[in-house]
């Protein structure tokens, strides 16, 4: 929530600044100089699945459950070990249901997919560590039936948004900057409590706070999700039509556009 005043600086080179979202634009204008703007990602529609589950390392289950984390990212703030503690908690061994762990550049936090691999024993989850790319990634959420972040905070959620365009359920954290569109209705965001970042987690400033997921209620909402597939379907298009609503290019691009044009008068003037 905070702007790294190490970071005032990079204000020097700017006229403007165009945030992601709403959680973004307000951290950054408590501190700018320069104007700040929301401008969000543009969200194109995500292809047919286009490679099976075999070929991507997915197991077959009545339910599937996709995280996808960049270890490069900071992983306290991707979460991923909460991911599998709500799981823990909401499935039982004769449950059909498996969580897919999507992971990214893991040698980059060799402890913390340690620990994570130690919190996987004994569950139905899976780690695929590779990169991939857009057909794969596209394919992976495809596949899915929930996709679920459990994250500290988020600048903006792209894949969020992406999987909420394919009509996926998502359950996430109800907070920072993907709640522009994961309000209830079109997700099932989760309760939280704000926490200091702590040390370790440069580049975020250890005396900033970002949220601690409650558990206990992801687990619920996982579990209900599982027993209620209408649920999970009429959430998805909702989801849909949100996103196809507010964060196509077409969207976005007129709100760029708009703001290019008004500019534009201004200089003129």
């Amino acid at each position: 929530e905070q702007f790294p005043e190490r970071w005032m600086g990079a204000f020097d080179l700017l006229d403007e600044v165009w945030a992601p979202s709403d959680f973004c634009r307000t951290a950054i204008a408590a501190v700018s100089p320069k104007p700040v703007l929301r401008i969000p990602h543009a969200i194109e529609l995500l292809p047919d699945a286009a490679v099976s589950r075999e070929t991507l390392g997915m197991p077959r289950s009545s339910l599937t459950v996709l995280y996808v984390f960049d270890a490069m990212s900071v992983m306290a703030r991707k979460n991923p070990l909460a991911a599998v503690q709500a799981f823990r908690q909401a499935f039982g061994p004769d449950d059909d249901v498996s969580l897919i762990l999507k992971v990214s550049h893991s040698s980059a936090a060799p402890e913390a997919m340690a620990q994570l691999r130690q919190a996987c024993a004994g569950t139905k989850a899976t780690i695929i560590d590779r990169v991939m790319d857009r057909v794969e990634v596209a394919s992976l959420i495809r596949h899915a039936d929930i996709v679920l972040s459990l994250h500290r905070s988020e600048g903006f959620g792209l894949t969020l948004a992406e999987a909420m365009s394919a009509g996926k359920l998502v359950i996430c954290t109800g907070y920072s900057g993907n709640m522009d569109f994961t309000m209830p209705g079109s997700a099932l965001p989760t309760n939280y409590s704000l926490v200091p970042v702590g040390e370790s987690n440069e580049p975020y400033d250890e005396s900033a706070l970002w949220a601690e997921p409650d558990i206990e209620h992801a687990a619920a909402l996982l579990r209900q999700a599982h027993l209620d597939p209408a649920m999970r379907l009429r959430i998805g298009e909702e989801a849909k039509r949100r996103i196809r609503r507010d964060l196509s290019p077409q969207a976005v691009g007129l709100m760029m556009r708009r703001r290019l044009e008004a500019l534009h008068r201004r200089l003129r003037d």
